[in-house]
């Protein structure tokens, strides 16, 4: 595993995950963009999966994210931010590669497909046209004291701010409290106008050109992003649908990681995907 950083158009230090093939495939990198809360340290596990079955592994970790640099006004950043690190992050590729994202890193995703391309798509448990209304109003009815807290202080950890909440949240009350503990303490903070701004508002807009080939992952039990949302999020980019029974939010940090991770890898092994030097832009979205 090599571990690293560079700067991003902002001028900051965005931090970068690599874990080479242990037998190369022959076809492109994954890239993985982790969502809310967390940083590239969420994709680990899988990524040392699939690097042994033959992927070229790297990760990165959003501006205010695990260990890139934090900007002068966190709260503030929007997605369209996270945007500009992901293109910055692709620019550093003489391959284009896949792109595998969870949650907030799908809408990352989807929001930059809008104006590029990508050989191929996954997305986990991707917050997608309809938001995260969901989880907000199921965040309300748990704990509206902490809502309202949240609100006044514009501070979005209060959502997962306890082991409990943690547990409810991304891993629908399945794993042991010590299991939940160990992911509780990893958890971070998140902008709250990414949230307000681009969560319960994505503008996401149909692609003009063919979607690239495209896999979106539901967690039956998802209690942060609906699965009845996530399936919509499917058929709005015309893509596979990957049922998880009895799985939450965050597949990639349960005791099943393993073999949901060879699920993904038995898609992506089935896609035709040609390693290209670099990959066009595409025809704007339509209004």
């Amino acid at each position: 595993m090599v571990r690293g950083s560079f700067p991003s158009r902002a001028f900051m230090r965005l931090e970068r995950i690599h874990i080479p093939a242990q037998i190369p495939n022959g076809k492109p990198p994954l890239l993985f963009v982790h969502g809310a809360f967390s940083g590239a340290w969420i994709w680990e596990p899988w990524m040392q999966t699939l690097s042994a079955r033959g992927w070229d592994c790297h990760a990165f970790s959003f501006r205010g994210h695990g260990n890139s640099e934090v900007p002068p006004h966190p709260n503030r950043v929007r997605v369209r931010d996270y945007v500009e690190d992901l293109r910055t992050v692709l620019a550093e590729f003489k391959i284009p590669p896949i792109l595998v994202g969870h949650s907030l890193g799908g809408l990352v995703i989807q929001r930059h497909l809008m104006e590029r391309d990508a050989p191929a798509v996954v997305l986990v448990c991707p917050v997608g046209p309809k938001g995260t209304w969901y989880a907000t109003f199921d965040f309300l009815r748990r704990h509206p004291l902490d809502f309202i807290k949240g609100l006044i202080h514009l501070d979005l950890y209060q959502s997962v701010n306890t082991p409990e909440k943690t547990h409810h949240r991304f891993y629908a009350g399945r794993e042991s409290a010590e299991w939940v503990a160990a992911g509780h303490s990893l958890i971070e903070g998140e902008s709250f106008a990414a949230y307000l701004g681009d969560m319960l508002f994505p503008r996401i807009h149909p692609r003009q050109n063919p979607q690239p080939p495209m896999l979106v992952v539901c967690g039956e039990l998802d209690q942060s992003v609906a699965p009845r949302t996530v399936r919509f999020t499917a058929q709005f980019q015309q893509a596979e649908l990957l049922m998880l029974p009895n799985q939450g939010h965050i597949p990639m940090m349960v005791a099943d990681r393993d073999t949901i991770a060879s699920q993904v890898n038995d898609w992506l092994s089935r896609q035709s995907v040609p390693i290209v030097n670099s990959i066009p832009p595409v025809s704007p979205p339509s209004p």
